[in-house]
């Protein structure tokens, strides 16, 4: 076997065990339980109005994860109404743990919920659930912080008038 050989196979192992590592790793972090407290409406303005809301992270397995303060957005039929701020700061999740996020707020937009009103109403009116999706975007650090782990949940708020 030459050289060029075992370069070749050596970094196809390594590059073989890192993904192979980034899925475990992944897979660990999509058991992560995650809870809201009710959102309340802090300012109203006449561009929209905000919102805010504990996130509580609950992690049930024995691993430690670390990562950044999660980006969360709201959409409304596939329609993006309001987000925070992404914040760039890392925060840790002990295994079998929780920690709680204060007062994350979402900025909703007033022309984006004037758009949505007639199909609101519409379904109010034929006393279907409106439903909103809650999607959290992250990234877990791995190998040290070399690489970042993009991760997504969504979670599906309903509200039946």
């Amino acid at each position: 076997m030459t050289n060029g050989q075992k370069i070749l196979g050596g970094s196809a192992l390594a590059l073989g065990t890192g993904l192979g590592l980034m899925a475990w790793k992944y897979n660990q972090m999509r058991s992560v339980d995650i809870f809201t407290t009710l959102p309340k409406i802090t300012h109203i303005n006449a561009f929209g109005f905000a919102i805010v809301f504990d996130l509580t992270i609950q992690n049930p397995t024995p691993y430690d994860f670390k990562f950044n303060i999660p980006y969360i957005a709201i959409h409304y039929n596939n329609i993006p109404i309001g987000s925070s701020e992404a914040l760039n700061q890392m925060i840790d999740l002990p295994g079998k743990g929780k920690i709680t996020i204060p007062n994350i707020k979402i900025g909703i937009s007033v022309i984006n919920i004037l758009m949505s009103i007639p199909d609101i109403i519409s379904r109010i009116m034929n006393k279907e659930t409106v439903s909103a999706d809650a999607v959290m975007h992250t990234s877990v650090p791995f190998l040290w912080g070399l690489a970042n782990i993009p991760y997504k949940r969504t979670k599906t708020i309903s509200l039946k008038l």
